[in-house]
């Protein structure tokens, strides 16, 4: 396993236009940290973190670096092959991996991997996607092996017994959907559903079998109601129970083979290998989003993000415009100059308060939609006591600001004036150059500085300016007990 550091920053991003409607695309590629551009399979775990398994090396992105998980020669602890083809999460911190060479159950908090079906001559199956794994509704993990049929995970002894389920040599594709039936694909382009018992003894044997379709290319899960959806060579995409069929209209695109489907926001989501489609089956419209990039994987993220895998061009991170960022240039209308920006702090107005290094801070407010101007400004011409600002923080009726200079401002959001608040003479070498303010809920604020560690304060509010009515200061002494720096 190796570390790779990658900031977002530095993730390319570009805007697509759909339909009237601006999406922003960001880019995660080997220039960026992935281990490779063809993106399998995706996987979103229970803490958020997102796992993108590739054609050579499983990846772990939590949104500012990556992780990717390689076999190590040597290490048996590692995963048994780079060559990813399926990810499932049993629980929190454990991640069922398939490879084109054994499986592998990773422990993600240690990153250590215990292989399966791997190390002996009689599982070195010469054929891509030769291990399949699906997880049933207790949690149970399945494995299908070509050539050699199923199996079953058995927890208390580690160890895969096998399962009596006829015409799973070939399977290339398993999933557990409806009243946890099992549904098979296998390469005869066959999909047959099986109802799965468990005798007194723990046996697994099959209760009942059925044929749904004979013309099946792939088959993908529904996951607001466990139903399965199957797609043919025709490019119809159908629902095995209600039979309702999606098919993206010839004059949209070409789609070809279909390789992943998903609903994303209302909308599904068409992965082909002529690109990213949507069908939206309220009016039967379809879109083209990328096109002529094959699209291996998709996954219906949380903070409504659709994440994109591709063959040869990495991953794809979608989702609206309204979620992103704007720039103000630094000349501008804002008039920073080359001050750096410091702090920020909105306040109960909307305003958005900015602290910079040596131009004083600039209220900003809206304008119109998705712009803001400058309402205000303050610097040592009209009340600050320094015109680099470090701290912001917003009090009961009130904005308290820290600046690099000796004692503590604040804004009375009431009267609209800048005041000083009233520190007795012996405190004011100290109480400066401060870095934090965080208000205590009650009447009290802790105060950080470089230099003189932490000051807790308690305030007389019925002073007009505010005084001092205690303090308390903590700082570095080397004695145990004593905070570890006095630069806070």
């Amino acid at each position: 396993m190796k570390r790779i550091f990658c900031l977002i920053i530095f993730i390319s991003s570009l805007f697509l236009r759909l339909s009237g409607q601006d999406f922003d695309t960001r880019r995660i590629t080997s220039g960026t940290g992935l281990s490779n551009n063809s993106v399998t399979c995706i996987l979103q775990d229970s803490d958020g973190q997102m796992w993108f398994g590739t054609w050579d090396g499983l990846n772990m992105y939590d949104g500012k670096s990556i992780t990717v998980f390689k076999p190590e020669p040597g290490n048996k602890e590692s995963i048994s092959n780079n060559i990813i083809r399926e990810m499932i999460e049993q629980k929190p911190g454990i991640l069922w991996v398939a490879t084109d060479r054994g499986i592998n159950r990773l422990d993600v908090k240690t990153g250590k991997a215990e292989r399966f079906f791997f190390g002996s001559s009689g599982w070195d199956i010469p054929t891509e996607h030769a291990f399949i794994i699906s997880k049933d509704a207790q949690d149970r993990i399945f494995a299908f092996i070509y050539g050699q049929g199923a199996f079953v995970f058995n927890a208390n002894a580690h160890v895969f017994e096998r399962v009596p389920i006829p015409g799973t040599n070939g399977a290339v594709k398993a999933i557990y959907g409806k009243d946890n039936d099992l549904y098979i694909l296998n390469q005869d382009n066959l999909i047959q559903r099986m109802k799965l018992t468990s005798e007194g003894n723990g046996k697994i044997h099959v209760s009942e079998s059925e044929e749904l379709a004979t013309d099946a290319t792939n088959m993908f899960l529904d996951s607001r109601d466990s139903s399965i959806w199957y797609s043919n060579q025709n490019g119809l995409i159908s629902n095995l129970e209600s039979h309702t069929a999606l098919k993206v209209p010839v004059n949209v695109g070409k789609t070809g083979k279909i390789f992943s489907l998903c609903l994303h926001k209302g909308i599904w989501q068409i992965g082909t290998e002529h690109g990213l489609f949507r069908y939206d089956p309220d009016n039967g419209l379809a879109d083209c989003i990328l096109k002529d990039i094959p699209i291996l994987s998709l996954t219906d993220g949380t903070q409504d993000i659709l994440w994109v895998g591709t063959d040869m061009q990495g991953v794809y991170q979608l989702s609206d415009t309204k979620d992103t960022f704007t720039t103000y240039p630094e000349k501008g209308s804002f008039k920073f100059g080359n001050s750096a920006v410091r702090s920020f702090h909105e306040d109960i107005y909307k305003r958005l308060w900015v602290g910079t290094k040596g131009s004083g801070i600039f209220v900003l407010s809206h304008d119109r939609p998705g712009e803001r101007i400058i309402e205000k400004r303050f610097t040592t011409d009209n009340g600050l006591i320094n015109n680099s600002v470090y701290a912001l923080c917003g009090g009961p009726s009130e904005i308290w600001i820290g600046t690099d200079g000796k004692g503590l401002n604040y804004y009375d959001l009431k009267t609209g004036r800048m005041e000083k608040l009233a520190v007795p003479d012996s405190l004011h070498n100290n109480l400066s150059s401060v870095y934090a303010i965080s208000h205590d809920g009650k009447d009290g604020l802790w105060v950080g500085t470089s230099g003189h560690g932490i000051f807790h304060i308690d305030l007389n509010r019925q002073a007009k300016p505010y005084q001092v009515a205690g303090i308390r200061q903590l700082s570095h002494t080397g004695e145990p007990g004593s905070i570890s720096n006095n630069i806070v």
